[in-house]
């Protein structure tokens, strides 16, 4: 069984990984949704300078750790059977995991699904446990695809599930998007090869608010949310087209055209929606 290792480094339990309040990373692109930790970082560090702890994480996760306080948690898909370790179209646990950010001691684990995906992953980049999971502070919400949507307290009890449907990614190369929370709006991005959807749930029950039909096919890019002149868009970039919806209706309100096949990145911040927009408005696509 391949064997991920969860490493630590001094930056992270120094809190440098911090929002200005509270010092957590609860989102894949950390507090500024731009991949930047505030603080100081170690100059150099490697598997044995600058790492307080190390653990061993079961199975094949390329999921990204979120932190909130004292706790770290993670998604990892695991084998059932180890003898077939290898093989990937067999049936996996899909776990999620609770880790203590001072010792790396686990301090929970959770099976959210048993089941044998029906596709595979790339080779390099994949896994069936690719979806960085989201965190409020209350619960930690765990998106593993076409296995399902899972919220749990953060002491590891379940919240509630939902069942989004199975997804038929391009050239089986794995599943990967992230979700967003929003107030008390959890936002996910549900695009393939088939029927593609943007959805808004409530994070506290997993209620269905509004569902906006996508164009486009296979996309790992998940949802962005900006204000623009007093009002907030969801922003996602896709194959084939980059789209702004209203966040109370799921109403598009622009989208532009031209991207290529594989569109992983997310739109980062006002500058890039502003410069969309004024794109928009000289083609006419608004």
């Amino acid at each position: 069984m391949r064997r991920l290792v969860l490493l630590v480094p001094a930056l992270i339990l120094a809190g440098s990984f911090v929002t200005a309040a509270d010092g957590d990373w609860a989102y894949w692109r950390g507090p500024s949704a731009t991949g930047v930790g505030r603080g100081d970082a170690p100059l150099r560090w490697n598997d044995t300078d600058g790492i307080r702890w190390k653990t061993a994480v079961p199975g094949r996760g390329f999921s990204s750790p979120v932190v909130w306080g004292d706790r770290i948690f993670l998604t990892t898909a695991v084998p059932v059977d180890a003898a077939v370790a290898r093989a990937r179209l067999v049936e996996h646990r899909f776990l999620v995991l609770c880790y203590d950010r001072k010792t790396g001691q686990l301090l929970w684990e959770r099976i959210a699904r048993t089941d044998t995906p029906h596709e595979s992953y790339h080779p390099a980049y994949g896994s069936f446990a690719s979806n960085s999971p989201v965190t409020d502070g209350t619960h930690v919400y765990a998106f593993f695809g076409s296995r399902g949507l899972y919220a749990y307290t953060l002491d590891g009890r379940l919240a509630w599930q939902k069942e989004l449907g199975r997804l038929t990614m391009f050239m089986t190369f794995g599943e990967g998007a992230w979700t967003w929370i929003e107030g008390d709006t959890l936002l996910v991005v549900f695009d393939h090869e088939r029927d593609s959807f943007l959805v808004a749930l409530d994070k506290h029950t997993g209620r269905e608010r509004w569902r906006a039909p996508r164009q486009g096919s296979t996309n790992w890019s998940g949802p962005y949310v900006t204000t623009v002149n007093g009002r907030k868009q969801v922003i996602v970039s896709a194959t084939r087209e980059s789209v702004g919806y209203d966040l109370e209706t799921g109403k598009r309100i622009w989208w532009a055209r031209g991207l290529g096949q594989n569109t992983i990145p997310q739109l980062l911040n006002v500058a890039t929606t502003r410069l969309l927009r004024q794109y928009c408005l000289a083609y006419r696509c608004l």
